[in-house]
């Protein structure tokens, strides 16, 4: 069971929850937001609940941002977990400073530049992976890979039909050659039979790009 923390009556309490709109000053300017409070089911006083807190931290943080014209707090903090990439590499693919990012997510607020640049990223997965490729250099070979992997997923391109055929039929051949102990002859065995499944899968999708080398389809013959 969750529970709030109220000195008054005796410190962990049991809470209920209340749905409130707050007012905060920032900068000599007032923002409004809503969050959940949690009030002591004794004696109904407000007691501090961490989650709650956090909640309403964001919450202040986003109606500033909102307010201003700059990227929410919630969609900087998204931007690493949905293309797969950690907070430095991704200060150096969108060209800023190296630490940006980092203190971007941890809460800063975004300058007015910075802004249409990260929600642009967020939206535009397609021009996210034009800024992976140009800077490929600068992340390592794994960010890099492993970020491309995401945000193919994320164009629904993550793999070609006839990729997917291929694959599965080249795991049914290499399991079959080795749990026959055909160990002498499972590495030319499967050579073979992998441009065989290249051509198989070429023909069932129609698929063009599987292998550069038309010769290493036979299926095709």
């Amino acid at each position: 069971m969750s529970l709030a923390y109220f000195p008054k009556c005796g410190g962990a309490v049991r809470f209920h929850t209340r749905r409130r709109t707050f007012v905060a000053e920032y900068e000599g300017r007032r923002y409004s937001y809503a969050a959940n409070q949690a009030t002591c089911m004794h004696c109904r006083g407000v007691a501090t609940h961490p989650p709650f807190q956090e909640e309403a931290s964001l919450a202040f943080n986003d109606a500033i941002h909102k307010t201003e014209g700059l990227v929410p707090l919630t969609v900087v903090r998204e931007i690493p977990k949905r293309y797969a990439i950690g907070k430095r590499p991704l200060s150096l693919i969108l060209d800023l400073g190296e630490y940006t990012c980092t203190q971007l997510v941890n809460g800063q607020t975004p300058s007015v530049a910075h802004s249409p640049l990260i929600k642009r990223i967020y939206d535009d997965p397609s021009y996210n992976l034009s800024l992976l490729e140009e800077r490929r250099d600068l992340v390592g070979l794994s960010t890099y890979e492993n970020s491309k992997r995401a945000v193919n997923a994320l164009m629904g391109r993550d793999y070609p039909d006839a990729y997917r055929i291929y694959e599965l039929g080249r795991m049914c051949v290499y399991k079959g050659a080795t749990s026959l102990k055909w160990r002498s002859r499972s590495s030319l065995l499967c050579s073979g039979y992998d441009r065989y499944l290249v051509g198989n899968a070429f023909l069932q999708t129609n698929a063009e790009g599987l292998c550069p080398r038309p010769r290493l389809w036979p299926a095709l013959a």
